[in-house]
């Protein structure tokens, strides 16, 4: 899967994500029609409490209980909540090198010269 990866406004390069090891799961269940052996579609209806009546797609509204009160949202609203950014990865910066502990930096390695086989390394 490629996922966009962000340095900075106008830089921007797709990486490749791979899942080595994932764990693995049932299929889905597939249910049948006992007469006729045919694949059963689920289907789903909203009936109103109050009068009995079938509600449309259009009639349901999501809402949220806030201080006491009932805060209704439309469809396209709630679809806005759910998409904050596109996805990704975003640099967003760089810490200071004297925040790094000593065992977090990274040095070049001893130069390849000979060494003494009794020098020992101080921390």
């Amino acid at each position: 899967m490629n996922v966009p990866f962000c340095l900075g406004p106008g830089l921007e390069m797709n990486v490749k994500v791979f899942a080595l090891v994932r764990s693995t799961k049932k299929g889905a269940v597939v249910k049948l029609d006992e007469r006729n052996n045919q694949e059963v579609k689920p289907r789903t209806t909203y009936i109103c409490e109050d009068t009995g009546t079938i509600l449309m797609p259009t009639d349901i509204q999501s809402s949220y209980q806030f201080g006491g009160e009932r805060v209704v949202f439309e469809k396209s609203e709630v679809e806005a909540m759910k998409h904050f950014a596109d996805p990704g990865f975003a640099l967003m910066g760089f810490k200071p090198k004297s925040f790094l502990k000593r065992h977090q930096r990274s040095h070049q390695s001893a130069s390849t010269g000979t060494r003494n086989a009794s020098c020992s390394q101080q921390w």
